[in-house]
């Protein structure tokens, strides 16, 4: 319960609110179409577990900054590494 915790708290806040309107207008166009007293109960912890993996893949199609990667045979980047050492 912590990891998730942890893992909730460094998501990107406007990518996870842009998701889940995206995953809510879907919900709320399903209810339109469909009739949800025709569901039945046990379906709905599945369509539940369904929706958070929809979030979560509109979550994760969202263009994140990335950790800045370096080349280590940059011979530039090793002079400014040299030059901070002294």
């Amino acid at each position: 319960m912590k990891t998730l915790w942890n893992f909730l708290r460094t998501m990107n806040r406007d990518a996870a609110l842009d998701s889940l309107r995206d995953v809510l207008a879907v919900l709320g166009l399903g209810t339109v179409i469909g009739d949800f007293a025709t569901m039945r109960v046990w379906y709905v912890l599945p369509a539940f577990a369904l929706a958070c993996a929809v979030w979560y893949a509109d979550y994760i199609r969202h263009d994140l900054p990335s950790l800045p990667t370096y080349q280590s045979d940059d011979p530039k980047l090793l002079a400014q590494i040299r030059e901070l050492g002294q």
